[in-house]
């Protein structure tokens, strides 16, 4: 975080999340985002007051954290509590969604009566890839078991009505990326909004596209306690044919994008037949991303991000 950027941690109203705003004592333009907070302080450095809004899995949400219990009226009041934020144009609010923070931003800028003043979305889904429980957005929890992803919701993309940058790694294994940006300017072009869409595309990159220098993670684990079993006999572990993943110190194998995950706890061979092992409930996301592109993207993508927001907040 930079020299003079203030954190202020948020909780009014049953709204969570952390502000972050630049030095000074001037008016701020604002970009409340769907994402961590690193970003958020990112944002503070360029002068942009900042909003990291929680939305599930944190200890001051409703529970239970493993769906979203909170709905349009929670975003609604996020986005108003920074519109009476005295050190902040009210009519100047971009938001930014990573992942599923797409759908969350696309939902409350076409939904929900707000006008913000431009979107950038950031591979994600143009609906709800989880059940929605009610009208309002909230879902049913996410299971760890689910190998395919289904729309839900896809929201009225074509009542949008303020510039939409949406940025797509073409090596995103998580979400069909491309397809969800070819669906998003497929509808503003059939309503005749063709004008608003801005696509980023970059080959090589992954899931995870965030600020510069931020190290990405291919695949990682999404969740779990291991449980230590008796020792068994095993061979290699496999992801595809001839493919092995180290993840931390671990061997995993992998079936058909989630699975149960089994650890090996020791640096022997692979071929050792007699390690023990830890077998774990759990699932593997796999992200993307080859080193070199993605960090590329991230650069790219930072700088015209920053362009994108000086265009439609500061003029």
């Amino acid at each position: 975080m930079a020299p003079g950027v203030r954190r202020i941690e948020i909780r009014q109203n049953g709204i969570v999340g952390t502000l972050f705003l630049p030095p000074g004592e001037h008016d701020f333009f604002t970009f409340p985002t769907k994402c961590k907070s690193c970003n958020g302080s990112c944002l503070a450095t360029w002068g942009y007051a900042s909003f990291s809004l929680a939305y599930i899995g944190h200890k001051d949400l409703p529970g239970p954290q493993n769906r979203i219990n909170v709905g349009d009226p929670y975003f609604n009041s996020a986005f108003q509590l920074l519109q009476d934020h005295p050190q902040v144009y009210p009519d100047r609010i971009g938001i930014i969604g990573l992942s599923f923070g797409v759908y969350l931003t696309l939902r409350l800028a076409s939904h929900s009566g707000i006008k913000p003043s431009c979107l950038i979305c950031i591979n994600g889904p143009a609906g709800s890839t989880i059940k929605l429980t009610d009208a309002d957005g909230k879902t049913e929890q996410m299971e760890n078991d689910q190998k395919y992803w289904t729309y839900d919701d896809q929201g009225n993309l074509e009542h949008l009505t303020c510039p939409l940058m949406y940025i797509v790694g073409e090596d995103d294994l998580s979400a069909s990326s491309i397809e969800n940006a070819n669906l998003i300017e497929e509808t503003l072009s059939a309503a005749g909004k063709s004008q608003l869409f801005t696509r980023l595309s970059y080959p090589g990159a992954g899931h995870l596209i965030e600020p510069p220098y931020t190290p990405n993670s291919r695949a990682s684990l999404w969740s779990v306690k291991p449980q230590k079993r008796k020792p068994y006999h095993r061979a290699l572990f496999y992801i595809e044919p001839c493919r092995i993943l180290y993840l931390f110190s671990y061997q995993v194998k992998y079936e058909t994008g989630y699975c149960n995950i089994e650890y090996v706890t020791t640096n022997e061979s692979i071929n050792d037949h007699t390690a023990a092992y830890f077998v774990v409930p759990a699932v593997v996301t796999l992200w993307g991303g080859h080193l070199a592109p993605h960090a590329a993207a991230q650069e790219d993508s930072w700088k015209k991000i920053l362009e994108f927001m000086e265009t439609n907040l500061r003029h």
